[in-house]
């Protein structure tokens, strides 16, 4: 995955909120953000593949892979930062006007999927008392629920 004007540190803070508001710590970097040309990717991953923001494969099995969800609101959390960010994946363009919570299929004609059954997130809210269907989850109520930039750098 590839975003443009967004710093190392709006991505960490993005992260820090996201597992602190939902995902309990969870989610990681797979690949650390990285400048490459004039992009900076990464890849988002989970400690556990049975926790919260775990992926499931097409038979059912737990992957070890951050889920739809988790990849909508960490484009949230960076969208309440900088507007202006525009991230690349799977041949989409994502702004914070077009492509975020565009669910798409994965599945088979024998197995048709999409990538939002892909987890354990649509029974979240009985499981883990979290609606993480809801975009507003991950939003910085103010200034105080930004992270210290001195403690994600």
């Amino acid at each position: 995955m590839h975003v443009k004007n967004v710093t190392n540190a709006e991505l960490e803070k993005a992260l820090k909120v996201l597992n602190e508001k939902m995902f309990n710590g969870n989610i990681v970097w797979k690949r650390s953000p990285e400048k490459y040309g004039t992009k900076t990717r990464f890849t988002l991953t989970v400690k556990k593949s049975a926790e919260r923001g775990g992926r499931r494969g097409f038979q059912g099995q737990r992957v070890a892979a951050a889920c739809w969800h988790v990849h909508g609101h960490f484009f949230d959390a960076v969208f309440n930062q900088v507007p202006e960010a525009i991230f690349s994946a799977q041949g989409k363009t994502i702004t914070l006007t077009n492509g975020n919570w565009e669910d798409s299929p994965v599945g088979s004609m024998f197995n048709p999927k999409s990538f939002s059954q892909m987890c354990d997130c649509t029974h979240s809210f009985e499981v883990w008392g979290v609606n993480f269907h809801d975009p507003s989850s991950v939003a910085f109520e103010s200034e105080a629920d930004l992270p210290d930039p001195q403690e994600v750098e």
